[in-house]
């Protein structure tokens, strides 16, 4: 946890390992998904961190022997910015070895995988956001949202597989995680729209790679 000026951070740790050199490894990449939002504005903005009000939780999604997914959801706020961003992002860690995963350490990510999405993405033009991760976005229960999800599914399969492809590096709008249940992806959107939404797809209908042990 870190509490300084308008910054309100927590963050979790991991304990109980006996590699302990590895467990703190795990825990500086937890602290690190922590900050991401504030390194971001700070590599790119001119602006004073007393400036920057940020609050920011986070939820342990998945937890096993080999794998931990955590989110972190809050908002930030520049000073002269007209509104505050709601915020919404993940890291997935291998407990085995202690390194960050991306969605492509775990995910065969190709025109097929593209397809699984645009079928999630269809069934949500349709039904609604209806199974919607913890902390999501709650406009995402609004009929209107659809229109959202359209024009998603306007993108080309060239433009999702870049992506994906860049997903879960720092803070860049697109993010992976998971529970016992379902593999989740959150994308970046305009702040009318509540600045991110996700999907959630079935474990089953996931094309793990193979170095992917099951949860």
């Amino acid at each position: 946890m870190l509490r300084r000026g308008g910054i309100r951070i927590y963050y979790p740790h991991v304990t109980g390992l006996k590699d302990k050199k590895k467990q703190g490894e795990i825990n500086e990449l937890l602290k690190e998904g922590a900050f991401a939002d504030v390194k971001d504005w700070k590599n790119t903005n001119n602006y004073n961190i007393d400036d920057f009000s940020l609050t920011l939780e986070y939820a342990v999604l998945y937890q096993s022997a080999n794998y931990l997914s955590v989110n972190y959801t809050g908002f930030a706020y520049v000073n002269d910015m007209p509104y505050p961003r709601n915020l919404f992002y993940t890291i997935n860690i291998n407990i085995e070895d202690g390194h960050k995963l991306r969605l492509s350490d775990m995910v065969n990510i190709d025109h097929f995988f593209v397809q699984i999405i645009r079928k999630y993405l269809q069934h949500y033009v349709t039904n609604g956001a209806d199974n919607t991760a913890k902390g999501s976005n709650i406009l995402q229960n609004e009929l209107e949202y659809s229109n959202v999800y359209k024009q998603i599914l306007k993108k080309t399969d060239d433009e999702f597989i870049e992506i994906f492809m860049k997903a879960d590096l720092s803070y860049n709008g697109c993010n992976s995680y998971f529970t016992k249940d379902v593999f989740g992806i959150s994308f970046e959107i305009g702040h009318v729209s509540g600045d991110h939404f996700e999907i959630e797809l079935r474990l089953a209908d996931m094309p793990f790679k193979s170095v992917m042990k099951k949860f």
